[in-house]
């Protein structure tokens, strides 16, 4: 339970020595959207140094972290707290904070702040990996936790990130595996998609038999061995009809093919 409703709820339960238990309620009150907002600011906000709070892109994310835990960790749990658009939770997690309230000063502010990290991160460059078996046959895709589209675990990049090293975090983010010791920084793929940045690393040898388990909270619905030759584009006279759906898949394809080849031919040679 977290920490603002614990509190809340020792306070409640002061000065009732004596009480006839008969009259104690069994069901868990449901905390007030303050409290909720409050233990937001307490475990996302309170703890920055002010420099950290006026770069404002990065205050954006930090905003979007404490947003998810308002959505997973309360609203989940309690379903008669309000669910929030992430504009109006940031006015109420301003208005909680003195901190950011000194620096953010009106609800306009707050608004203005959201659409311009909004424009921000459309263009946030994005890195991922391209998962293959041994035989090179198969890749391992993700699905969204509410979406029914199929794409390669990516995500976007920190500031100060390497590339590689953003891949490998998302991969094991999303799918729940390392592949430091498996991924090359020279072997990628790269497109840019309505001007975004998207670099997928090819990583091949991933045992079938692996244990897939994403380590973040509601961002991964399944994850699955997909064949490639079932991907879109993969066969030069492949029909229209595709059996599942993709999402920024063909823009790789084409080319993920010619990779496969040619390490195929290179392995055959050295055999």
């Amino acid at each position: 339970m977290p920490l603002a409703v614990q509190q809340q709820q020792d306070q409640q339960g002061e000065g009732r020595e004596g009480e006839d238990d008969s009259d104690e309620v069994d069901e868990e009150q449901t905390p007030s959207k303050a409290v909720a907002i409050q233990d937001c600011a307490v475990r996302f906000i309170n703890c920055l140094p002010r420099e950290e709070l006026e770069k404002r892109m990065s205050m954006m994310f930090t905003f979007q972290e404490a947003y998810w835990w308002y959505k997973d960790m309360w609203c989940d749990k309690y379903p008669e707290l309000p669910r929030l658009s992430m504009v109006a939770f940031g006015k109420e997690l301003v208005e909680q904070s003195l901190a950011l309230k000194s620096i953010y000063k009106t609800q306009k502010e707050v608004e203005l702040l959201h659409d311009e990290w909004r424009r921000y991160v459309r263009l946030v460059p994005v890195r991922g990996g391209i998962l293959l078996n041994d035989n090179m046959d198969k890749t391992v895709m993700v699905q969204g936790y509410k979406g029914s589209d199929w794409m390669w675990p990516r995500g976007k990049m920190i500031e100060g990130e390497r590339d590689h090293d953003c891949a490998e975090r998302e991969v094991e983010e999303e799918i729940g595996i390392r592949t430091s010791h498996l991924i090359n920084p020279d072997q990628y793929i790269e497109r840019l998609i309505d001007g975004q940045s998207v670099r997928l690393y090819i990583i091949p040898g991933v045992a079938e038999d692996t244990k897939f388990e994403p380590k973040c909270r509601k961002e991964i619905g399944k994850i699955r061995w997909i064949q490639l030759k079932d991907l879109p584009n993969w066969n030069v006279f492949q029909s229209g009809s595709v059996k599942q759906r993709f999402w920024a898949v063909k823009e790789f394809t084409r080319d993920l093919r010619d990779w496969v080849e040619r390490r195929r031919r290179a392995l055959s040679l050295s055999q």
